[in-house]
């Protein structure tokens, strides 16, 4: 179940962190949001993920050179660096585009001010299906700061994070 819980975890991440090929302006900003991520220097994200057997956390520290994953209790280390998993993102876009880009709307999230975006996307995990999500970008930073889908829900935070091990 870990492993599989992981393997969802790398899925979300790698095509939250995409770009889309489109000319949709909406989805160029959401595409500008989830590039940046790849070249700050800390990135922390935590990811609620709803199943059939409940919700499971899993939280994920992203460094510029590597990843670090914890569901449950453990971490562990994945040795993707900042420039493979954005390479690795980029081509799971061109597969998997956004589409149907909405926004933005004005809202705050934790006193910040906000542009909130919605979007769809192929469910990797679920061939032939679209996925519906929504987003939250700092409308100061440009950063991506919360992800909500059907099963998922993501807290994106920025800062001077180490690596756990």
């Amino acid at each position: 179940m870990r492993l599989f819980i992981a393997s969802a975890t790398l899925a979300t991440l790698l095509t939250s962190v995409a770009t889309a090929q489109t000319a949709e302006p909406a989805c160029q900003a959401i595409t500008k949001a989830m590039l940046i991520m790849n070249d700050q220097p800390g990135v922390r994200q935590v990811s609620a993920i709803k199943g059939n057997g409940g919700e499971d956390q899993v939280e994920a520290i992203l460094l510029p050179d590597a990843m670090y994953i914890r569901d449950d209790k453990q971490w562990r280390r994945m040795p993707m660096d900042a420039t493979r998993r954005k390479s690795m993102a980029e081509a799971a876009l061109l597969q998997m585009p956004l589409s149907d880009c909405t926004g933005p709307q004005s809202e705050t999230l934790n006193g910040t001010a906000m542009n909130v975006y919605e979007y769809k996307q192929p469910n990797p995990l679920k061939p032939g299906t679209k996925t519906s999500a929504k987003l939250w970008i700092g409308a100061n930073d440009g950063l991506m700061h919360r992800m909500e889908a059907a099963t998922v829900t993501q807290t994106i935070e920025y800062g001077a994070f180490k690596p756990p091990l």
